[in-house]
């Protein structure tokens, strides 16, 4: 049997706190999704594809382009998010031109990667305007797993997590890149809308 992936894990738990954490996860994103223009839209590393279908009425007069790396993720995400135009990828090199999206999703993502800057370059990359980005809320996310008694010999840290930002850190680490404009503190996230910088 094969083991689901761990955001697969988290959109299908039936845990009534879980999905409470997500719901309002889900309606803070859509507060600042709501706030720029959103014509053509990447979501990268958009794994099964439940931020476009959880934003799906919202982003109804979008054009949607989801990229992942993960081929069983894509064929899933055909599934759920079938308006999506789907495309294998890498987020270190995100196959579209320059400035191609009016705005660039990169959810729960950074927290998995080796060089997270890498990844925000090419984000900047391929926006001409704005960028929201998630990443876990640490040491909250840890806290939040071990009260759950999940991933308890490592202290709450996901095995899949890399990386690890509070507040300060992520909003330092994404001005190198962006004009961090508005920060939302879901629990136990951090979201970020940021603006392109020309520079």
């Amino acid at each position: 049997m094969k083991t689901l992936s761990q955001n697969l894990q988290k959109h299908k738990s039936k845990n009534p706190a879980v999905r409470f954490l997500l719901n309002n996860f889900y309606e803070k994103l859509s507060l600042l999704l709501g706030s720029v223009e959103s014509a053509k839209v990447l979501d990268a590393g958009c794994g099964e594809g439940f931020t476009v279908k959880r934003l799906g009425s919202q982003l109804k007069q979008s054009e949607i382009f989801g990229v992942d790396t993960s081929e069983e993720a894509l064929n899933f995400a055909k599934d759920i998010a079938p308006k999506m135009n789907l495309k294998k990828g890498n987020i270190m090199q995100i196959p579209f031109q320059d400035s191609y999206f009016d705005l660039v999703l990169a959810i729960e993502v950074l927290e998995h990667l080796e060089n997270p800057e890498k990844a925000l370059s090419e984000l900047k990359r391929v926006t001409k305007n704005y960028c929201i980005i998630s990443v876990p809320n640490e040491p909250w996310f840890s806290w939040c797993n071990i009260l759950r008694l999940k991933n308890v010999v490592r202290l709450g840290k996901n095995k899949e997590h890399i990386n690890f930002w509070d507040k300060n850190e992520i909003v330092s680490l994404a001005n190198e890149f962006f004009e961090v404009k508005e920060v939302v503190l879901p629990f136990p996230w951090i979201i970020l809308l940021c603006k392109k910088k020309f520079c």
